[in-house]
């Protein structure tokens, strides 16, 4: 699998952030790792024409693979729709990848020099600093607030999506915080969908305990642990968490429960590396192999669960 870097132009940054979690959603079905980065290092831009900036951008041409994206119908080569919806963004990726492998895309945008087997391509180089690009992870906004304050005060609550979200309102999620459980009759897909959704999106209902059970009704009941994870590592769109130093030595207080928790290799190999010794963000990356973001995706869900110290509150990171 390659690392890719990629660009936005001319968004809000209420489109942006729903532009780069939805990306972040892909990856489980995308061939390479998809990063955003700076513009002069990515090898995709997506720019928004529906701005006289945007359109001045198109007009312009320029290197590199270009995405259109236009609440209009357009004609372009790649063309994606607003507002952003994942099947039609899942769909644009299989054809971006089928027609531009990673060496023919770096060629075009770093020139023939760097298309060799020996020379770095402008995605690896960046891979470790695109994490640095975005603004850091507020853990208060977005689904993962929502449940913090369900679980510290032992609410009961519904969730749904707004009207106006981006992505296919999926069914209501039930979030019990005095049980320590939550209640989904869906697909993981849509659930993460959910969890990686901006605050903006999401409308929550408190109610009361007799609602609670008559509402779930047939849906299985899980940990609560299991969403405020997936809401940290998903949610943030590999964001590194408020205050966090990515150079700072990080020790956990215990592991993730992978009994409990939907951990993937790379999530037990950090865990391992970290049980090992204290280790900092940029050096458990460069031990693994792995993008930053990933890291620190990895890092937000061991700090909502508080399995290592919170930058915010110990100060440790900061």
């Amino acid at each position: 699998m390659s690392t890719r870097i990629y660009a936005i132009s001319q968004f809000n940054d209420y489109d942006s952030k729903v532009l780069t979690s939805t990306i972040t959603l892909l990856q489980a079905r995308t061939r390479d790792q998809w990063m955003r980065g700076e513009l002069n290092e990515a090898e995709v831009e997506f720019i928004n024409v529906d701005t006289p900036e945007g359109a001045a951008i198109w007009d312009k041409g320029g290197s590199g693979i270009r995405v259109c994206c236009s609440s209009a119908e357009r004609n372009d080569r790649y063309y994606l729709a607003r507002p952003i919806r994942l099947k039609n963004l899942s769909s644009l990726f299989e054809r971006l990848e089928a027609e531009n492998p990673p060496a023919v895309a770096t060629a075009r945008r770093a020139g023939p020099a760097a298309a060799g087997p020996d020379a770095p391509t402008a995605s690896t180089a960046a891979a470790s600093q695109a994490v640095n690009a975005n603004e850091p992870f507020a853990p208060n906004q977005g689904m993962l607030g929502y449940l913090f304050k369900i679980r510290d005060d032992n609410r009961h609550a519904v969730f749904h999506v707004r009207e106006y979200a981006p992505l296919f309102p999926p069914p209501n999620l039930h979030v019990d915080g005095a049980e320590q459980v939550f209640a989904w009759a869906d697909d993981e897909q849509q659930l993460l969908d959910l969890c990686a959704m901006p605050g903006e999106g999401l409308a929550a209902r408190f109610v009361k305990p007799e609602d609670y059970a008559e509402q779930t009704g047939s849906a299985q009941e899980r940990p609560l642990d299991v969403l405020i994870w997936l809401s940290a590592v998903h949610g943030s769109s590999g964001r590194p968490w408020r205050g966090l130093d990515l150079d700072a030595a990080i020790t956990l207080n215990q592991p993730p429960n992978g009994a409990v928790l939907p951990l993937r290799p790379v999530d037990l190999a950090l865990a391992e590396n970290l049980i090992q010794a204290p280790r900092s963000a940029r050096e458990l990356a460069k031990i693994t192999g792995q993008p930053l973001a990933v890291v620190a995706a990895f890092l937000n869900g061991c700090i909502a669960l508080k399995l290592m110290p919170n930058p915010e509150t110990s100060g440790a990171g900061a």
